[in-house]
């Protein structure tokens, strides 16, 4: 295994939830905290700088390039993962300075985009915007200056996680939606058509998911998947499994299973955690 070395930004707030690197410049970085705002390096993470301290919102999830203009930049705000600490936030902002300057778009300042937790940007027409927040799937066909929701999700706890195809004149938009303590679902749909959005993967027991696709070839989709806490058995409060499809979604293939080493691990630590509670009490 090669080594790591921490790139930064070290002076930025929160946990990074967000990185996206240009795509023909790659020393040219930009990184989201959930208490940081957006934070740029030019020289590969040697150095970083903000320009988003007086920004509205600094709770910064998520960050897309428009596919056709890397100077145009989208910040999703608001860490809706469900966990404890979780920094509310106030819509999807916007540069289009390479990241100067930042407004948020007026059609975002609501509370469906309170935790906006992942956006995708269509490289068949940029003015089409996928956006995965707390309440489901929006979607933008005017470059954000309105949205409509796609898919609502509220009673799962929205949903974290999208990618999309890039090649074609047409390709699909994969969505993972619930949390750790709710159902997991993965949806597709077509990119130029939105009433083809349906369900390709939900698994008992599963829960919160994330996606990628397959650079060398767009067909392949992997889906690793953790263990919904209420249902138990292998997995518990760690990986449910990881999926592979090789049709676009069509069928998958299980690459591994969670095992309940990590789950009994976890209820000795919790019943460690009772024993020392009752005897503080």
């Amino acid at each position: 295994m090669g080594a790591w070395s921490n790139l930064g930004p070290a002076n930025q707030g929160g946990r990074t939830r967000a990185l996206i690197i240009h795509p023909t410049s790659t020393s040219i970085m930009y990184a989201g905290g959930v208490a940081g705002g957006v934070w740029k390096s030019t020289d590969a993470g040697l150095t970083w700088a903000t320009n988003t301290d007086q920004m509205a919102n600094l709770a910064v999830v998520a960050l897309a390039f428009d596919p056709l203009d890397a100077n145009v930049i989208y910040a999703g705000t608001g860490e809706g993962f469900g966990n404890i600490d979780a920094i509310r936030g106030a819509g999807i902002f916007k540069s289009i300075d390479a990241g100067a300057s930042w407004s948020q778009i007026p059609a975002t300042n609501n509370a469906n985009f309170h935790f906006t937790m992942k956006i995708v940007v269509s490289p068949r027409n940029t003015q089409r915007i996928w956006a995965a927040t707390g309440q489901g799937v929006y979607r933008s066909v005017d470059g954000g200056a309105s949205f409509s929701q796609v898919l609502n999700a509220a009673a799962v706890g929205g949903c974290n996680d999208m990618a999309i195809q890039k090649i074609g004149g047409s390709g699909r938009v994969f969505v993972a939606c619930g949390r750790s303590t709710s159902q997991g679902t993965i949806y597709r749909a077509d990119d130029t058509d939105v009433s083809t959005l349906a369900s390709i993967m939900s698994l008992a027991g599963q829960g919160r998911s994330s996606l990628a696709i397959a650079p060398s070839n767009e067909a392949v989709l992997y889906v690793m998947a953790s263990q919904r806490s209420a249902v138990g058995g292998p997995g518990l409060y760690g990986l449910h499994g990881i999926y592979r499809s090789i049709n676009n979604g069509d069928s998958f293939t299980t690459q591994r299973l969670g095992t309940s080493a990590f789950g009994a691990v976890t209820d000795k630590i919790q019943k460690l955690l009772l024993r020392t509670r009752s005897l503080h009490c």
